[in-house]
């Protein structure tokens, strides 16, 4: 009996998992349901994956804007510069004098706007609308995993409780068996020996041990759901009981289950939406190789007081000038073999992704089959709990009623009481098991809100 108590704490405890944001005070009675929603609402996890969509949508506007908006570039320089007076053919000064220096100062707007890319600029574009659907993608597998999370940490607190409930009914009815024993022990026409009492005293560490345990597991599992849902307070949240659903699973559907599941996988889909960014970045590299033709305009302005501006059109002067332009012209990197490098090298990278989707896959359909015998085999395991769970309390009243007549010894007693309650720990550790099986086969369906579904429902429907 003390080792199955030791394995409902543990079982209990391996689903918390404390990561969540805050929500409103007050005890109230929590749903399964609430407890996902409160997490998938706070859950900083969550609120990461939200600003990755966000940053990722910011990339597929810039890329859009690249059709409707030019590179604009402005230049603005000011210093001192020596004067000069005279023309380009007879002047007083110096180029490399140094008196008379006098402020300028200088400021150009080129404008740069391409006009045909030969597909570069929707190869951009899709490759930064796939960054966007790989973010959104791995954002839903965030959300499924705190869903997840939640819902082990709801069970756990809900095993641990029925844990703590059920050692302090086994140490008050430990505690009347040895008075009982001690009032025997004084009749002496009983029967019952100091013998009988030294074997019910022996128990005495065993049981206090079994429901402090219990009740330090069942603080723990409250305190960490609190900081799922980051409750505040110290008391402990209210569950609403909601027993698991019937399972009945068709044998003969579970491939068709399996192989709708392998896509639907979260995991899968996130990786498949994240192969498509190599993919896209494949054609944008092809693309890259390519010329563009552009439209490109700019103004530009200087001055400096101490010059004399040339008329001259044949002259040039960096200090004083206005001038307006636009011109067509091409842009294209002739390193041809370099950039095809660039293309073997995203291909390369594609590849490597499609090998790792295929693994995923073949993982995922063990994980699938997996979880459909795990939740078959709780469900049956919790089924034979609950039968033997009946024989044992009516051998348990039986052997009670004979002792009660004094027929039977305190052996019997402890023996019925031992089998009882290592059947009653049984039950919310297959209760626990099972709930949590069900949500991994909701989560390997793609969807664990399916599993919220089929316990509302009260049934599993594949």
């Amino acid at each position: 009996m003390i080792g199955r108590l030791s394995t409902l704490a543990s079982v209990a405890l391996l689903g918390v998992v404390l990561a969540a944001a805050p929500v409103a005070a007050g005890t109230e009675r929590l749903g399964l349901r609430d407890v996902v929603e409160r997490a998938l609402a706070e859950s900083h996890l969550v609120k990461v994956g939200g600003f990755e969509v966000a940053k990722a949508g910011e990339g597929v506007r810039k890329a859009e804007a690249l059709r409707i908006l030019p590179e604009a570039t402005l230049d603005l320089t000011g210093g001192l510069v020596p004067a000069a007076h005279g023309t380009v053919v007879s002047s007083t000064d110096s180029s490399s004098s140094l008196n008379n220096l006098g402020p300028f100062y200088r400021f150009e707007l080129k404008l740069v706007q391409p006009l045909w890319t030969f597909g570069r600029i929707d190869a951009t574009e899709a490759l930064a609308r796939e960054g966007l659907a790989a973010q959104k993608a791995r954002s839903t597998l965030t959300r499924e995993n705190v869903a997840f999370d939640a819902t082990r940490a709801y069970w756990a607190l809900a095993a641990a409780a029925e844990g703590e409930a059920i050692s302090r009914s086994m140490r008050k009815d430990f505690d009347q068996l040895q008075r009982e024993v001690e009032k025997r022990v004084a009749d002496e026409s009983s029967g019952v020996n100091d013998s009988d009492l030294f074997e019910v005293r022996a128990n005495s560490y065993s049981i206090d041990r079994l429901y402090l345990d219990a009740l330090e597991l069942r603080r723990t599992a409250a305190d960490a759901l609190r900081a799922v849902m980051n409750l505040p307070g110290d008391e402990e949240p209210a569950l609403v009981h909601e027993p698991p659903p019937t399972v009945e699973v068709d044998e003969d559907h579970t491939a068709a289950v399996v192989a709708r599941a392998v896509e639907a996988h979260p995991e899968v889909r996130a990786m498949t939406a994240a192969s498509r960014v190599p993919a896209a970045k494949v054609e944008l590299q092809r693309r890259s190789r390519n010329p563009v033709f552009f439209l490109a305009g700019g103004v530009g302005y200087a001055h400096a007081g101490n010059r004399d501006e040339q008329d001259n059109p044949w002259a040039s002067d960096d200090f004083n000038y206005a001038r307006i332009g636009a011109e067509i012209g091409l842009k294209w990197d002739a390193n041809l073999y370099r950039k095809n490098l660039d293309v073997s090298e995203a291909a390369a990278e594609y590849g490597a992704i499609l090998e790792q989707l295929e693994v995923l896959r073949s993982k995922v359909g063990v994980e699938v089959r997996r979880a459909v015998r795990e939740v078959q085999r709780t469900r049956a395991l919790l089924d034979s709990a609950r039968t033997s769970l009946k024989a044992a309390k009516s051998r348990l009243r039986l052997v009670l009623d004979n002792w009660e007549t004094g027929v039977g010894d305190v052996s019997d007693v402890i023996d019925a009481y031992e089998k009882y309650y290592r059947l009653r720990v049984e039950e919310p550790q297959r209760e626990y098991e099972l709930n949590v099986a069900l949500a991994r086969l909701g989560f390997v369906l793609g969807d664990v809100n399916l599993y919220l579904g089929w316990v509302h429902d009260g049934k599993v429907s594949l």
